[in-house]
């Protein structure tokens, strides 16, 4: 079993315990087991966090008391992805992907340039000083990230951003669908790619913590994971859903 993909995860280990995960662990349920079971002083709190995170991650159901015991046991489908979708990325962002870039043939790629995506958010109701607009990582001409407040009204411009490309079957899973397809030869897999035109390459959905590595370095470097149920509470007002 390899390790998640989660890139700061070896500075935070070194942090917590003084060691590399790739030197002390040799699987993810081994780190994950470790994260539970640690009694450092101090850090304690720290490394139950990241053993919940990593279960989230991963769809594995996490422990709530800690008995000094942990098993893997794999969460329903439903439940796993509900998990995950909780843990957005603070401030609120929501990833875009230009999928005209997966066309194997060049006349028919689209480059979607920062002004451009400025003025679509702007065509849509989202003002100026809501956004921040930028090109993720790789900086290929293939993923923006915009970037809301960090503010619970922040979160539900968000939100609704995240819905419109969902309910216009242009969400993540649409966009997940069509990239799994972009290597194949068919006509089916290319007329996938070439129906769509103008803004209608443009898939986007709201960044988790398994986004992270679709940002550039300074936009992760100021970037956390938050719940986004505990917000709701904290706000006291619900948020739409799909």
């Amino acid at each position: 079993m390899c390790f998640v993909s989660f890139t700061p995860l070896n500075a935070l280990l070194t942090h917590l315990c003084g060691f590399s995960l790739s030197k002390e662990f040799p699987d993810t349920q081994s780190l994950v087991r470790h994260a539970f079971t640690s009694l450092k002083v101090g850090l304690r709190a720290d490394h139950l966090g990241l053993h919940k995170a990593l279960c989230v991650l991963m769809g594995w159901k996490s422990s709530e008391v800690p008995d000094g015991r942990w098993s893997l046991q794999v969460l329903p489908e439903a439940q796993a992805l509900s998990l995950k979708e909780d843990l957005v990325l603070w401030p609120p962002q929501v990833i875009i992907h230009n999928s005209s870039i997966l066309n194997e043939n060049p006349d028919e790629r689209k480059v979607i340039k920062i002004e451009e995506m400025e003025g679509i958010l702007k065509d849509m109701g989202y003002g100026e000083g809501k956004t921040k607009v930028c090109r993720g990582k790789p900086a290929n001409q293939s993923i923006m990230v915009v970037t809301f407040n960090s503010t619970f009204s922040g979160l539900q411009e968000a939100q609704r951003l995240h819905n419109y490309y969902a309910d216009t079957k242009r969400g993540r899973e649409d966009f997940l669908r069509i990239n799994s397809k972009s290597g194949e030869k068919s006509e089916e897999a290319h007329g996938e790619l070439a129906k769509n035109v103008g803004h209608d390459v443009l898939y986007g959905y709201m960044g988790t913590a398994e986004d992270l590595d679709k940002l550039d370095f300074g936009s992760k470097s100021k970037c956390i994971v938050k719940s986004k149920k505990d917000i709701q509470a904290i706000a006291g007002a619900p948020l739409e859903t799909d």
